[in-house]
């Protein structure tokens, strides 16, 4: 069944709705709640079960609440190969109408009841169980009843070896089990009926043996009756050589039907032993691949662990010479702070060489700080980014995992490579003509779709394979993750972000220069108190007489003069730690210098080793995932133990096709007719024997007058009836055994065979659901059926997991995959649409675009209709078709 096109009106809440379906491929319904999502799928299934004249409970709720208005269904869908139009109308002007659009009745028009019949015969053809299974609504009512679809079991006949589970023969089977039960116990013992029957048969045999006994005392004593009984003695004898002969015409017989049983047996194990010779032979295949697996990523895990220890030599060397820049930092800064040290000193002892000296200094100190105010205040003025090292640093890691993810999208694809085989040869790449000589070649991972153009001659064109998607989005997410960082820095990349963190550093350092020469000039004084002092030394010179000094101070000078050394010594001590301090500062300049150029060095070695690295882990992990499956295989089974199992399937086909025409050879000469044959006259002759006997019986039954004085007729009776007791004992207990016998054996081989039958008619259910699990869960992902095709067991971190253990999201998530699984299977043509109302809201958003994946994938040969109320649940879908439910005003 597909879905074209449906048209809702005045249905529950919704007043007018229409929305066309794609013939395949994902539709995503969004609306907010109560918008209406839900009440598409119902209308739909309104419009396909309930006659338009019904007033059942569904009618009456479809019916809008307080409006005095008819409930519309219109839908244009595809059922059994035919293209409908189908519409009715509840309540106000009921009915019916369907046109035949395309197919057998193409032009044919039904009304009323016949419409309705007519779509439901359709319908019925069409696997209802199917369109019950692959929905899941949010009221939580879906079926799981997944082996009543006809189409599913098609499928998986055409995919594994074909199991006859249809209802006649699971209704053979039960009977066969229903036959046992009337014989055996749950742990096969006899039922107390078998036993009763068995001690009835004993008790008539002691009963007869009495008998017997009375009835030889009699006939010791009459002779005359010996003779009577003579002729029936004869009958029985007759009767007993043709029930003999009859016996062994029916075993002849029974031999026959042995023979045919046999031959339906060899005929089902030669195709159990092709089943397993072709499962043998995939499985050694399959072997071949996985060593080949692990023999190409050991190769290549070689090569990076030689290109990783090549690059750690490099890094080390750049390492090493970042150290010795660094030391070289600290040592000349060591020699900076020394030379300060010694200006200051110099300083000091200048200033004390006279007040007038001393007032000449301030001033020339106060100019000093004239300028370095000037000097911030135009450093104030300059713009500077705000930017840390930190935020640096991670723009730097974001930008990494960007280049990682991009490398691992480049490495996993495939390469497209491009070589010349003659001179001037023009290639058209994309669009763009290329000239290739010789021995050249072009070479590129296929990301996207690639078209190469030989001389309007030969086009080519190159798609990239299924799993890019997903390495894409890695880069997508990587590259959104370093967007978001660049916007919240405010710079437009990572080269601006260094080069803002460079000048924030520069314009700190100069900050920090313009604080260094302050406190050189201040000599740890504040700057009120240098400007106070020259003041009072300005006011008091003043005081004194322009350059005048006060007779105290100017005999406190006089007399420190004397002890103190020469001005031009001490002017010539300044200039020379002043030269000291400059070189020292010219050298820690240099020296900064060099350790950024290291540093850089080491950086870009460090990237590189990183990426190298990385790349060596990639490689790793596919090597021991490989290892891994390698030895998982070789845990359940050796390669030669393989090999052996292909060696003993292969010679198991051999014997079964060799005792096959054996049988069926000896069928042939059996003369099968003339046994059954023979064994019909053989029961005529019994008949006639005892028809005989009975003859027999009546002329001795005149003979016992003579016996009625001896109580002969009492006797008589008695040993009659006990061997009458005695023989249908005896009859009833064989045909008992016999059948009973004969229950147990049927029963317990069709049982056998349902079980072998159901495990392979799982496996590629099995297999579909485990290829659509690794996408979403990984290359692990593995689990466990029923015989109904129900998720059991999940295999998880190396465990098996019960469903019910399993997350809420976990559970969701394989309800999905499983309806995912049996669309994939089963035929476009026998298959309907998969129903998702508002599901995997307990998932995370890395498994929603997991799952993305999945759907789109099953989309491409099948109609998939997604119902949300949380469209960015399932934003990840790049193909999707989106409507927009408005709620109706």
């Amino acid at each position: 069944m597909k879905l074209h096109r449906i048209q809702v009106t005045n249905f529950k809440g919704v007043t007018q709705q229409e929305i066309d379906f794609p013939s395949q491929g994902v539709t995503v319904l969004e609306g907010q709640n109560e918008s209406g999502k839900s009440s598409v799928i119902q209308a739909l299934d309104l419009l396909l079960e309930e006659r338009h004249t019904a007033k059942t409970k569904a009618t009456r709720a479809a019916r809008p609440e307080g409006r005095d208005v008819g409930v519309s269904v219109e839908a244009e869908l595809t059922l059994d190969g035919q293209r409908l139009l189908y519409r009715k109308r509840w309540w106000k002007e009921a009915g019916a109408e369907l046109q035949f659009l395309a197919g057998p009745r193409s032009g044919h028009s039904l009304t009323g009841r016949e419409a309705h019949d007519a779509v439901t015969e359709l319908m019925n053809r069409s696997d209802p169980a199917l369109w019950r299974a692959l929905r899941l609504l949010q009221t939580g009512q879906h079926s799981q009843d997944f082996k009543a679809s006809a189409g599913l079991r098609r499928a998986l006949e055409a995919g594994g070896t074909a199991v006859n589970d249809d209802s006649a023969a699971l209704t053979v089977l039960e009977a066969a089990r229903l036959e046992r039960s009337k014989y055996f116990t749950d742990t096969g013992k006899e039922k107390a009926e078998t036993t009763a029957l068995r001690r009835d048969h004993q008790d008539a045999l002691t009963g007869h043996q009495s008998a017997q006994a009375a009835l030889d005392t009699i006939a010791r004593a009459v002779d005359s009756y010996d003779r009577a009984v003579a002729e029936a003695t004869t009958a029985r004898d007759t009767l007993a050589r043709a029930r003999q002969d009859l016996a062994d015409a029916e075993a002849a017989a029974t031999a026959v039907h042995t023979l045919q049983a046999e031959r339906q047996q060899a005929q089902q194990a030669h195709q159990h032993a092709t089943s397993h010779a072709q499962g043998a032979a995939q499985d050694h295949q399959e072997r071949t691949r996985l060593v080949q697996e692990v023999q190409a990523s050991q190769l290549q895990r070689d090569q990076l662990e030689a290109s990783v220890a090549q690059r750690q030599l490099t890094t080390q060397a750049s390492q090493d010479a970042a150290h010795h820049a660094r030391s070289a930092l600290t040592q000349a800064r060591g020699e900076l702070r020394l030379a300060r040290t010694t200006d200051r000193d110099a300083q000091a002892a200048e200033r004390r060489a006279a007040d007038m000296s001393r007032l000449a200094d301030l001033t020339a100190v106060v100019a000093q700080l004239d300028e370095l105010q000037s000097e911030g205040a135009a450093l104030a003025t300059q713009q500077v980014t705000a930017i840390t090292a930190e935020q640096v640093e991670s723009l730097e890691t974001a930008q990494r995992a960007v280049e990682l993810a991009q490398s691992q999208l480049d490495a996993g694809s495939a390469q497209l490579t491009v070589s010349a085989l003659a001179p001037g040869v023009q290639v058209e790449w994309d669009g763009t003509t290329t000239a290739l000589d010789p021995d050249q070649s072009r070479q590129q991972p296929v990301t996207e779709p690639v078209t190469l153009e030989l001389a309007h001659q030969l086009r080519i064109m190159v798609e990239p394979e299924d799993g890019l998607q997903q390495r894409q989005a890695q880069v997508r997410t990587a590259q959104d993750t370093l967007d978001s960082l660049l916007a919240t820095t405010d710079v437009d990349s990572v080269q601006h972000a260094r080069e803002a963190l460079r000048l924030a550093q520069q314009h700190a350092t100069h900050r920090e220069s313009l604080d260094e020469r302050k406190a050189l000039i201040l000599r740890g004084r504040t700057e009120h108190a240098v400007r106070e002092e020259t003041s009072a030394l300005a006011a008091a010179l003043e005081a004194a007489g322009a350059t005048g000094v006060s007779a105290s101070s100017a005999a406190g000078a006089a007399a420190e003069s004397e002890h103190r050394p020469p001005a031009d010594q001490l002017r010539a001590a300044v200039e020379a730690a002043s030269a000291q301090l400059e070189s020292a500062q010219d050298a820690t300049a240099r020296c900064e210098q060099a350790l950024q150029q290291s540093e850089a060095q080491e950086h870009k070695d460090q990237l590189a080793l990183t990426q190298v690295r990385t790349e060596l882990a990639n490689s790793e992990q596919v090597h021991t995932s490989a290892l891994d499956r390698l030895s998982e295989a070789r845990s359940m089974i050796s390669d030669d133990d393989l090999v052996q199992a292909r060696s003993e399937a292969d010679q198991h086909l051999t014997e079964a096709t060799a005792n096959l025409e054996r049988l069926n050879a000896a069928w042939t000469s059996s003369d099968a007719d003339n046994v059954l044959q023979l064994a019909r006259g053989s029961r005529t002759r019994v008949d006639n024997a005892q028809k005989r006997l009975d003859e027999a019986r009546a002329q001795q039954s005149r003979a016992e007058g003579t016996l009625e004085g001896l109580n002969r007729d009492a006797v008589q009776r008695e040993y009659d009836s006990t061997r009458t007791r005695v023989l249908t004992s005896a009859e009833e207990l064989t045909t008992h055994l016999r059948r009973a016998a004969a229950a147990k054996l049927l029963a317990d081989t069709l049982e056998r065979h349902q079980a072998e039958a159901h495990r392979r008619y799982n496996a590629p259910f099995r297999r579909q659901l485990e290829l659509l699990g690794q996408r979403v869960f990984g290359s692990t992902f593995q689990v466990e059926l029923s015989d109904d095709l129900t998720v059991t067991r999940r295999h998880l971190h190396g465990t098996w997991l019960e469903v019910d253990a399993l997350s809420t999201g976990a559970q969701e998530q394989l309800e999905v995959l499983v309806r995912l699984a049996i669309a994939s299977l089963v035929d476009p043509e026998d298959g309907v649409p998969v129903v998702l109302d508002d599901t995997l809201g307990h998932t995370d958003p890395r498994r929603l675009i997991s799952l993305a994946g999945a759907l789109e994938t099953v989309g491409s040969s099948a109609q998939v209709i997604v119902l949300t109320a949380t469209p960015d649940r399932f934003g990840a879908l790049s193909a999707a078709k989106t409507v927009r439910i408005q709620e109706s005003p």
